[in-house]
């Protein structure tokens, strides 16, 4: 699923390729992708151009010249694309928007588990009204980190990716983190000891940015990252050994044994 980083990556294309270009057509090829009210919604986008985008969690919210907010979720397998000839329609395309320049903005989605809403209160979507803060944000501290963590009894791979506690971190970055910060991702949460949160706080933060640096192109990140890795070699890029792996709430951990502790 896209994560933080990806999520930021498509916001920054998104913003490259789409922002006030007027929308002349919409297609819909699939009419589940649209959550919530379906019946004007196309009526609705016609003629407007996208003004702002900005990015809450995995989520992307986009602010339409008539006061509306466009939300994209991505789902697994889910990603934007921008071209101009239509033989170039990527496959699963759902939604497409036509430009008034000509060009076009596919919402792609395989496996069509994102969606997206049309509202004028995207705050009050229920994932986003109950979502975490952001973890690269400013207000995001030290102390309020340790605050949130106080007593926590879930595991830690289990709370980093709880969008409720931290918006934004998935399953990918929540190893990596974890990687970073030397910590195993089986440990419970309240049994951290004070440098190990602290250094798990500063990871957060570190991983994030770096990985946004790179537009999560993390295969550029190989000699350090161990999510590359997960897919190719399963070594550990620091000492050499073989990673393992474990089921964590349904979902696969990938850990270095000798690096994390």
């Amino acid at each position: 699923m896209p994560e933080l980083p990806d999520v930021e990556a498509i916001l920054k294309y998104l913003r490259v390729t789409s922002l006030y270009k007027r929308i002349d057509n919409i297609q819909i090829f699939d009419i589940r992708i649209i959550k919530g009210d379906r019946n004007y919604f196309k009526n609705d986008l016609i003629g407007c151009s996208f003004q702002e985008v900005k990015r809450r969690g995995k989520f992307i919210m986009v602010k339409l010249d008539s006061a509306k907010y466009l939300i994209f979720h991505f789902g697994m397998t889910g990603n934007l694309k921008y071209f101009r000839n239509k033989i170039y329609m990527p496959p699963y395309t759902r939604i497409l928007f036509s430009f008034q320049n000509g060009y076009h903005l596919a919402y792609i989605s395989q496996r069509m588990l994102g969606g997206i809403w049309l509202t004028l209160f995207p705050e009050r979507l229920p994932t986003i009204a109950l979502m975490g803060p952001e973890p690269l944000d400013s207000d995001f501290t030290l102390e309020s980190f340790l605050k949130r963590l106080k007593n926590k009894s879930k595991t830690i791979k289990t709370l980093l990716i709880d969008q409720k506690f931290l918006a934004g971190i998935g399953n990918l970055y929540a190893d990596e983190i974890l990687f970073q910060a030397k910590i195993l991702p089986y440990r419970k949460a309240k049994d951290l000891n004070k440098r190990e949160r602290i250094r798990l706080y500063k990871k957060i933060k570190e991983v994030l940015k770096e990985a946004n640096k790179v537009n999560a192109a993390v295969w550029k990140l190989k000699h350090k990252f161990i999510i590359p890795h997960r897919y190719e070699d399963n070594i550990c890029p620091k000492c050499g050994n073989k990673l393992k792996s474990i089921k964590i709430g349904n979902r696969t951990s990938f850990f270095c044994s000798h690096c994390q502790k």
